[in-house]
């Protein structure tokens, strides 16, 4: 019998497979046990044609591999390198320790190695394990940014007789050094003219990371200010560039580099909670894993399909989403930014919807939803005063960007060793902690409370947004001016729920 490893992807994971080839006496057959799933089943197709047509003899014998553990469900093609490894292995008669290997890649039936999802989560099991890893050429940039790792690339399958012999010296992956100077956004904070208001509370929300929800009518720039709020988002920390990293990995999207800019996703509002959330039959990161240390833009709110926004509720407050499906359960990441942008009515104006249409309009979005969006914001058409007033006098994206990136570090440096990277992840212990408010400020926050009605969730979340204001003037103590700022960014609880 011979044995080899491989691996299978669950969630952000990779885990380690033992396949076990047992060749007997017996009319010829091929069976793959151990829980695998079709995809597996059907490699018994390419792994027979492609160690025919890569110059090996196939045995014509009763043979069975073995998937262990056998309770752990197998999923992908990545274990057709491992399979014919050791199909490879026993045709030569010579069998070596292949215990040092980790085999991962798919097989087209003329034995070219084909490139697979997932080899940057692979890649940190083979060297927690201390084993060189075997992959596809065509996921040599992906092994190449994990530092430490020992990997080999191949493009073909008769290659792997050089691999098993020793005669092919690894590679060692470094990692690469993050992208020095400005990124290129597609939208400058410099591009964006008038909305002064608006831009500071957009720059309070990329600070603290908050949500954000605009509400305007068509044309006065929501959707170019939502796309200008990743441009003033500082780099990413090295922790993040890599869980980014995995996550786009894994679902098969990574370019072969680290993941150095923030992501930003704009799903369609036709999107279905699956794509959004995650799930289907491979259990796959959805749009806001995706959109993890980034912006998920969601434009027109209220034309998504209620179930779809209502499956934002829990990632919001937790950071992370289970999904759960008869395969399995899994669970992601899913700490973005989200920002919104929405009609104030069907028609696109106030003044053309009754009160009536309005409640209607808003009701799509439930209030329990409404209440995790800690800045929500009118936005109006930019008049051409206004532009003739900006024309010339407005900060770069670079400019805007540093200031955010220096309340950023407040915040790292207060919440270090606590498991809280910024003030809008904050839980009752940290507001406790750090959101002391002077005696003027707590009177104004508690007579708010009484006459905006405000729930418990809106309470604290009006002092995580002052804690951040605070932060950007330097303070250490929440002020009057503060409160007052975080409180009139709720105006949906006032002028939408109100009318």
């Amino acid at each position: 019998m011979i044995s080899v490893y491989g691996s299978t992807i669950v969630g952000m994971d990779a885990k380690l497979v033992s396949v076990e080839l047992d060749v007997s006496k017996g009319l010829p057959s091929f069976n793959i046990v151990g829980l695998p799933d079709l995809s597996v089943k059907e490699s018994r197709e390419r792994v027979r044609s492609a160690v025919k047509n890569s110059g090996y003899s196939f045995p014509k014998s009763r043979i069975v591999v073995n998937l262990a553990p056998a309770s752990l469900r197998k999923e992908g093609s990545m274990l057709d390198l491992p399979i014919a490894a050791a199909i490879v292995q026993h045709s030569t008669g010579d069998e070596k320790d292949l215990s040092g290997f980790i085999f991962a890649g798919e097989l087209s039936l003329r034995g070219d190695v084909k490139a697979i999802s997932g080899v940057v989560s692979i890649g940190f099991l083979a060297k927690e394990m201390n084993k060189v890893l075997v992959i596809p050429d065509g996921n040599r940039d992906e092994a190449r940014i994990i530092d430490g790792l020992s990997y080999i690339t191949i493009k073909h399958l008769s290659e792997i007789l050089d691999v098993i012999g020793g005669s092919v010296p690894p590679d060692v992956g470094s990692l690469e050094p993050l992208e020095a100077g400005s990124p290129n956004y597609p939208v400058d904070w410099s591009d964006i003219k008038g909305h002064v208001a608006t831009k500071r509370a957009l720059e309070v929300a990329a600070s603290g990371m908050h949500n954000v929800i605009m509400v305007g009518p068509p044309g006065s720039g929501k959707s170019m200010l939502a796309k200008a709020v990743a441009s003033i988002l500082p780099p990413m920390s090295p922790q993040e560039v890599m869980e980014v990293t995995r996550i786009y990995s894994v679902a098969g999207k990574l370019n072969g580099k680290l993941m150095s800019l923030r992501p930003f996703r704009s799903p369609h509002h036709t999107v279905s909670d699956v794509a959004l959330c995650g799930g289907g039959v491979s259990l796959k990161p959805g749009e806001i894993t995706l959109a993890h240390c980034g912006v998920l833009f969601l434009d027109e709110m209220p034309e998504f399909k209620r179930n779809v926004l209502e499956a934002l509720r829990q990632p919001m407050e937790d950071g992370y989403i289970v999904v759960s499906r008869s395969s399995g359960t899994v669970t992601y990441p899913a700490r973005f930014m989200l920002v919104g942008a929405m009609n104030p009515c069907p028609y696109g104006e106030f003044d053309r919807c009754t009160p009536r249409d309005i409640n209607r309009y808003f009701s799509r979005i439930s209030a329990p939803l409404l209440d995790r969006i800690d800045i929500q914001l009118i936005v109006n058409r930019v008049s051409i005063k206004d532009v003739g007033k900006t024309v010339g006098n407005v900060e770069t994206s670079e400019v805007v960007r540093e200031r955010v990136k220096r309340v950023h570090e407040i915040q790292r440096k207060r919440f270090s060793g606590k498991g809280v990277m910024y003030n809008s992840m904050m839980t009752e212990r940290e507001i406790k902690l750090f959101c002391r408010l002077e005696d003027d400020a707590r009177k104004l926050l508690d007579e708010a409370f009484e006459k905006m009605r405000l729930s418990m969730r809106a309470y604290t979340r009006v002092m995580k947004v002052a804690r951040t204001i605070a932060d950007m003037r330097g303070a250490d103590e929440i002020g009057i001016n503060d409160i007052a700022e975080a409180l009139d960014y709720r105006k949906m609880d006032v002028l939408i729920w109100k009318v």
